[in-house]
């Protein structure tokens, strides 16, 4: 079977693993064509597991559907990362209750909501894109800052209007 977003969310959603094998959560972080956004091919999904370093759990059924494990960090919250060959979807996996999440999820939300933020890492995504990188890490790397700017600036919008 080739893998996809359709194949992974079959796999997710008849999964013969129930009740104690089965993710706690998963959420898109981002997919193709939303509103607001430019053109992008790649679904990103967070996904967490009550314990995400039993990878017999899921490793073995993800491979079986063409996904490549191309993460794991063990030191990093437990976190591994899934892609298909194609590299137009990546599994993001963490431990339930890991803060890792609640970041992915604070930065989603903050460009879902805020245009200029918005194109603010849009901008430098596409500066970045043209650049040459050794390997993923290393552009991953460079996008941290402006990561991390946004998602403070969520977190301090978040603050004052509670």
């Amino acid at each position: 079977m080739r893998a996809s977003r359709r194949s992974f969310n079959n796999w997710r959603t008849r999964s013969p693993q129930r009740s104690a094998r089965r993710p706690c959560k998963l959420s898109t972080l981002a997919r193709l064509r939303c509103r607001g956004w430019a053109q992008n091919r790649l679904s990103i999904f967070c996904w967490w597991w009550r314990i995400s370093r039993d990878e017999i759990l899921y490793l073995p059924q993800l491979e079986a559907i063409g996904y490549e494990l191309r993460v794991r960090e063990p030191d990093f919250h437990e976190h591994r990362m899934f892609r298909t060959p194609a590299r137009d979807v990546h599994v993001h996996v963490y431990s339930a209750g890991s803060s890792e999440i609640e970041r992915n999820l604070i930065f989603r939300d903050r460009l879902r909501s805020n245009p200029q933020d918005r194109q603010r890492y849009e901008d430098t995504k596409r500066k970045l894109a043209t650049q040459s990188w050794s390997d993923m890490n290393a552009y991953a790397a460079a996008k941290t800052q402006i990561i991390e700017q946004i998602t403070a600036t969520a977190r301090a919008a978040s603050s004052t209007s509670l």
